[in-house]
């Protein structure tokens, strides 16, 4: 796959999470900051598929975990090798992040299946690339 895809498919992926939680996640990070300069009134689970609990818990994690997988293959454009070792690289970081929840260190409630869902998030480029045949540009 081309740089331009996997950028596009990063900047999708972490705008689509990213409005998520705007409008549909209370009290979080991002909408403290967005709050402070714009009056948003997040809907809170008025759309039912959209609230179920898949999406409140492991929708963004997915897209959070394809997008930093993108953005990486952005960078490095790798062969399929070194797709996997940046496939581990996500995992790595969805971990340590998991962690710094399970301890309290930020917010959060540390999950296991959160690392199921960041393996899923980055491992969906790996069809994507097998898909296009390495077309890089």
């Amino acid at each position: 796959m081309s740089r331009r895809k996997y950028f596009i498919f990063s900047i999708i992926s972490l705008f689509i999470g990213g409005m998520y939680y705007l409008i549909f996640k209370s009290n979080t990070i991002l909408e403290n900051i967005i709050s402070r300069y714009f009056k948003i009134i997040p809907m809170k689970g008025n759309i039912p598929i959209l609230s179920s609990t898949f999406f409140k818990c492991y929708f963004c994690d997915f897209l959070w975990a394809f997008s930093l997988q993108c953005g990486l293959c952005t960078i490095f454009l790798p062969d399929k090798k070194q797709h996997l070792h940046i496939c581990y690289v996500v995992l790595i970081f969805g971990a340590l992040w998991e962690i710094l929840q399970f301890t309290s260190i930020t917010n959060g409630t540390g999950d296991f299946v959160d690392l199921i869902i960041y393996f899923l998030g980055s491992s969906l480029t790996l069809l994507f690339k097998n898909k296009t045949k390495g077309d890089y540009v």
